[in-house]
């Protein structure tokens, strides 16, 4: 429960400050993406699956199934690059927004 609160105080703050706060939402949904994937990746490389590993680090819906059929050693990561996807949209919708695009 407490990361969606942490969650919450940065999208605030992006609303609030706008601006570069806004362009940090959107590099901490990346960071958080990349995080993720590279966790799954992981995953896969200790699980022997080489060509799900690539595929993971190429392609996200390839990140995300793998993620989900293995759910119970990959959802940690699934959820971090869930959240990073995520904060990277919202973080894009509100610099679209405040730059009149």
């Amino acid at each position: 429960m407490g990361r969606v609160h942490e969650c919450t105080l940065l999208l605030l703050a992006a609303i609030h400050f706008k601006g570069n706060a806004m362009i940090f939402v959107v590099y901490m949904g990346w960071l958080l993406y990349l995080i993720g994937v590279v966790w799954i990746v992981y995953i896969a490389f200790k699980n022997e699956a080489i060509i799900w590993a690539i595929a993971s680090f190429f392609c996200f819906l390839a990140a995300i199934i793998y993620g989900i059929q293995h759910f119970d050693e990959a959802k940690f990561p699934l959820g971090l690059l869930g959240v990073g996807f995520v904060l990277n949209i919202i973080g894009q919708v509100l610099v679209m927004q405040s730059s009149g695009g």
